[in-house]
């Protein structure tokens, strides 16, 4: 028995954010408490946890109908398709940001040298 540890857990109780996993135990614990809805991965996950979900993943679309598969399907495309104009949003954002910077830059330093060179 030197070689088994038990741990008992109150599920509800486990409310560590994604930041907040840092032990192998705290992230098995999270797969634990998503794995029956899948909607939540943690981004930094080991690759054994990562392959417990997918088996889960596979094992739950099996056990649904055409239907609920269809539907399953088409909530992935909508939360892929919101990442990805959230994404898109960010660098267009980022370009914006860059380019209004350059120019009050550019600005600011045009009217520092007239302030410092007198005018003729």
């Amino acid at each position: 028995m030197d070689d088994i540890e038990l741990i008992f857990v109150e599920l509800p109780r486990f409310t560590k954010s994604e930041q907040e996993l840092q032990t192998l135990q705290d992230k098995w614990l999270c797969f634990i408490q998503n794995a029956g809805s899948l909607e939540y991965i943690p981004h930094d996950i080991d690759k054994e946890i990562q392959k417990a979900f997918d088996i889960a993943n596979e094992a739950n679309e099996a056990n649904l109908g055409e239907e609920e598969l269809e539907l399953q399907n088409k909530k992935k495309d909508w939360i892929y398709i919101q990442k990805s104009s959230i994404e898109l949003a960010t660098k267009q954002g980022l370009k914006q940001g860059v380019q209004q910077g350059l120019e009050q830059g550019l600005e600011q330093g045009s009217k520092q040298e007239k302030l410092i060179l007198p005018s003729s």
